[in-house]
């Protein structure tokens, strides 16, 4: 009997233990915070300041930026060896849906691309094939598909397209070109044009640089950081506000800090795609998925993913695009030297030449023949020596071409803004729109403003934009295409500003909207 009661009383011990022991639990539970801390307390981990380590109400905000910024600095190295110097093959397909309320536009098609790109951190090359639906509803094989060559070997930039079994054009920038250094940057920091496997490297749309940096130079506010599985295995997500968005990034430690997943979602006012912004009553969602990793050279490399596109617009307007993206293969630090990874080869013989944003081929006949420019008779031609055509210094060439009709007393009591554009472009939307808010101030500056609307588009449809949009200048309308406007008036790309004096003489062309108030100071 007493050994029995002795067991009773050791057995109620037991079981009371172990009630306050699970209560205790319960009451307490580690914190997100408190595995954080454990995880980075690791060798393998980034560390944590001491004083941050003793609970979670404890920690400052100064401590998470720097938590974060430890997990990114891991991600970052593991992106810049991986990804600096390489050479991928991969492909990619996506079915894009839209609906806009530009022209009422809509439509659906499926997309099939194929690139090999190659760079060593400064110089690339990209060699690209696409076919597949448009939103048209037409369709073309792969036996028919679109090319395209990006190469910049250091000195020029080169950009060659066109359609199945054509030579197509070239277009080459040199270092007289205007926008020399914001092409060669957008087409090689986002490892090519429209190169998928970019965005699996961390160049995610809407960004002309890695998320990595994107976080770091343009956060407004300290970034926050919390500890997840996802697909079975413990991420850390870094959660951050910039002036591109809001991120947030899935960094797998198993896969060196390479990230899993990463969503972007912009709002009116944000920036995307270089200095534009998202419009009022737009919002922009950005997914993408690392699905699949493999290890090569000791590096873990991203060989599968998805992305997801899912935008709305004004008036129930939306683009949604999903797509699957596989990396065929990838060397990493190859020899490019020996491989002649950035030579013009690739570009096909008997492709129409222009040069630094001018069809020099009107009046000549400039093609390409055998890695050269030539003339129509054969002759090399020395690009060092060309220079892109300029009104500066010049009287204006008559305006009576695009259908303006104005009074005399216009051309001679006022300074002349010329703005050619392209309403379907959203840059040149947002300059007109701009602009045609300081129409007033304009003319208190003795300012006459006037719109040239650059490409082919229907006179209702422009109409309605110009009504809808309440435009009070002048709006006149081009006969010719962008290229030939190049030749008469130097006109390089969307939008184009060309300013003169009061004797119409040209005083500074192609500047930006932001360099406005500068240039027309007295």
């Amino acid at each position: 009997m007493r050994n029995r009661k002795k067991i009773i009383i050791a057995s109620s011990c037991i079981e009371f233990l172990f009630i306050v022991s699970v209560w205790a639990y319960r009451e307490a539970p580690p914190s997100t915070w408190d595995l954080v801390r454990q995880e980075m307390a690791k060798k393998t981990e980034p560390n944590i300041p001491a004083e941050s380590a003793k609970s979670t109400t404890s920690i400052k905000q100064e401590d998470i930026a720097e938590t974060a910024n430890s997990l990114l600095d891991k991600c970052t190295e593991t992106l810049d060896k991986t990804y600096t110097s390489f050479i991928t093959k991969s492909k990619y397909h996506k079915y894009d849906d839209y609906k806009t309320d530009i022209q009422g536009m809509s439509g659906q098609r499926h997309m099939y691309t194929q690139v090999e790109f190659r760079t060593d951190g400064k110089r690339f090359k990209s060699i690209r094939k696409k076919w597949g639906g448009d939103f048209e509803g037409n369709s073309k094989p792969e036996s028919q598909a679109e090319f395209s060559v990006h190469i910049y070997d250091g000195n020029a930039f080169y950009q060659h397209a066109g359609p199945y079994n054509t030579p197509g054009r070239v277009s080459i920038h040199t270092k007289n070109y205007k926008n020399f250094e914001q092409d060669v940057k957008v087409d090689g920091a986002r490892l090519s044009y429209e190169d998928p496997v970019s965005e699996c490297f961390g160049y995610l749309t809407g960004d002309y640089e890695r998320f990595d940096h994107v976080i770091r130079e343009d956060g407004i506010e300290p970034m926050s950081v919390r500890k997840e599985e996802y697909k079975g295995t413990i991420h850390f997500v870094i959660e951050a506000n910039t002036t591109h968005g809001q991120y947030q990034i899935w960094l797998n430690p198993q896969k060196g800090y390479h990230f899993s997943k990463a969503t972007v979602t912009r709002k009116a006012g944000e920036e995307f795609n270089g200095n534009y912004k998202v419009e009022q009553g737009s919002v922009k969602n950005y997914t993408i998925e690392n699905e699949e990793f493999k290890q090569v050279n000791d590096l873990w490399v991203s060989v599968k993913a998805k992305a997801l596109i899912n935008d709305s617009f004004p008036n129930n307007g939306y683009m949604k695009m999903n797509a699957e993206i596989e990396l065929i293969s990838i060397l990493i630090n190859p020899d490019h030297e020996a491989l002649k990874s950035f030579t013009t080869d690739d570009i096909k013989d008997g492709a129409i030449v222009m040069i630094d944003g001018n069809p020099i081929y009107v009046p000549y006949n400039y093609t390409w023949q055998k890695g050269k420019v030539v003339d129509e008779y054969g002759y090399e031609v020395n690009l060092s020596t060309l220079k892109p055509m300029s009104l500066v210094g010049k009287t204006l060439p008559s305006i009576a071409e695009f259908g303006v009709d104005l009074e005399p007393s216009v051309f001679k009591n006022n300074r002349l803004l010329i703005c050619f554009f392209d309403y379907s472009q959203k840059p040149s939307r947002n300059c007109v729109l701009t602009l045609n808010e300081k129409t007033e101030s304009l003319l208190d500056k003795d300012i006459f403003l006037i719109f040239i609307q650059a490409e082919s588009v229907t006179e209702q449809t422009l109409a309605a934009w110009l009504t809808k949009n309440e435009i009070v200048p002048p709006v006149g309308t081009s006969k010719t295409d962008l290229p030939a406007l190049g030749h008469s008036w130097g006109v390089q790309s969307l939008p184009w500003l060309i300013l003169t004096d009061k004797n119409h003489i040209v005083k500074a062309e192609g500047f930006s909207i932001n360099d406005l108030d500068e240039k027309t100071r007295n």
